[in-house]
C-alpha cells in the first residue's frame, strides 16, 4: 500500500522558495527629513520623489516627509535655491537626513533713488527701465538726449530756440525730473532741462521710471523720473582717452582719469563734440552745435560713519544756424 501524502509534502517545502522568489518585492514607507548643509537648519517644500515607486511628496515646514519606495529605489530632491541631489534610498526603517547644498541666485539690479538708498530692482514699488554702459557705448551716443530717444514710451519735443524737451506719456517740461546721482541737475530751478547738453561720458546707466511719481520725488515727478548714474571711482591711478567721428560733421573726444584710494577717490571725465546739426532744427545749412563738458568728483572717508562727497560740473555750448533764407 504507497502513502502518497509524504511524497507531497516534501514536493512543496522543496517548492517553497522557488515561489517566493519570483513573487516581487513589497513597497514599504520611508521617513526622512531635509536640511541645509551649512546651517543644518531644516528645509520646507522640498519635493522628494522615488524614481522607481514613482511616488512623490512635499517636505513640511520642519523638513520632515514620508514616502513610499521600492527595493532599490533612488530619491530625487529639489527645491529652488539648492542644488538637485540623488540619494539611494534606505534599506532600513531609520530616518534619512538629506544635506541640499545652496546654489547661487541671480538677483536684481541695484539702482539709485533720491532718498540714496540702494534698492534691488525686484524690490521697488515701480518698474525701473535701466540703459547700461555697454548699451549706450552699442548706441554710440554722445548726448542723454539720444540714449532716451530709444527707450520707448519717451519723446523728444523741440524747445525754443534749439534743444530738446523730455516727455513721457504725454506729460512734458518741468513736470518730468532729471536727476543725475539722485540730485536735480542743472537748470532744474529755471524749469530748463535740456537733455542735448547732458554728455555719457562717465555714465554708469541711466534709470528711467515712468508714471506719477510725485508723492516720492515731488511735483516735479508728475511725468516720470529721469536718473543719470555715473561710475564710481575705483582700482588705482588710471588715464584713458578715445576719439571718434562721423559723418555730418560729428566729431568726438573724450578722457578720464579715476583713482580709487582708501581713504580718498577721485574721477575727472572731460568730454569734447561738435555737430553740424543742432538740436531741435531739422534742416539748417551752415549748422554747428559745439559742446565742452567736465565733470568731477571727489570722495573721502573721514571714517566708517563719515563719508564726504563733492561733485562739481562745468558746460559750454556753442551753436550756430541759419534764421532766415538770406
Amino acid at each position: 500500500m504507497s502513502r502518497p501524502f509524504p511524497v507531497a509534502l516534501l514536493a512543496a517545502l522543496l517548492a517553497a522558495p522557488a515561489i517566493a522568489a519570483q513573487q516581487p518585492a513589497r513597497a514599504r514607507g520611508i521617513r526622512g527629513v531635509t536640511v541645509d548643509a551649512a546651517s543644518g537648519m531644516a528645509v520646507a517644500g522640498a519635493h522628494v520623489d522615488a524614481l522607481v515607486e514613482r511616488s512623490r511628496t512635499e517636505a513640511g515646514a520642519d523638513g520632515a516627509f514620508t514616502l513610499t519606495v521600492a527595493p532599490g529605489d533612488t530619491l530625487l530632491v529639489r527645491v529652488i535655491g539648492y542644488r538637485p541631489v540623488r540619494v539611494a534610498a534606505p534599506l532600513t526603517d531609520a530616518p534619512i537626513t538629506i544635506r541640499l547644498e545652496p546654489t547661487p541666485l541671480r538677483l536684481g539690479e541695484i539702482v539709485v533713488t533720491t532718498s540714496r538708498r540702494p534698492e534691488r530692482a525686484g524690490e521697488t514699488p515701480t518698474p525701473v527701465t535701466t540703459v547700461s554702459a555697454a548699451e549706450i557705448r552699442a548706441t554710440a551716443a554722445a548726448s542723454v538726449d539720444r540714449v532716451l530717444a530709444q527707450i520707448p514710451g519717451i519723446q523728444l519735443l523741440p524747445s525754443q530756440p534749439t534743444g530738446a524737451d523730455l516727455s513721457i506719456r504725454g506729460i512734458d517740461g518741468a513736470r518730468v525730473l532729471v536727476l543725475q546721482d539722485g540730485e536735480p541737475t542743472a537748470g532744474a530751478l529755471l524749469e530748463n532741462r535740456d537733455p542735448s547738453r547732458l554728455s555719457t561720458a562717465g555714465l554708469q546707466r541711466v534709470e528711467v521710471v515712468k508714471g506719477p511719481l510725485s508723492a516720492l520725488y515731488g511735483s516735479d515727478a508728475l511725468g516720470g523720473v529721469v536718473n543719470l548714474v555715473t561710475r564710481d571711482p575705483s582700482g588705482p591711478l588710471a588715464l584713458g582717452a578715445e576719439a571718434r567721428f562721423g559723418d555730418a560733421g560729428r566729431r568726438e573726444a573724450h578722457a578720464d582719469a579715476e583713482s580709487g584710494g582708501h581713504r580718498i577717490a577721485m574721477r575727472i571725465d572731460g568730454a569734447w563734440r561738435e555737430d553740424r546739426r543742432v538740436p531741435s532744427i531739422s534742416s539748417a545749412t551752415s549748422a554747428l552745435a559745439r559742446v565742452w563738458d567736465l565733470r568731477g568728483t571727489l570722495r573721502a572717508s573721514a571714517s566708517s560713519a563719515l563719508h564726504l562727497r563733492a561733485d562739481g560740473s562745468f558746460l559750454r555750448e556753442r551753436q550756430r544756424w541759419q534764421v532766415s533764407s538770406d
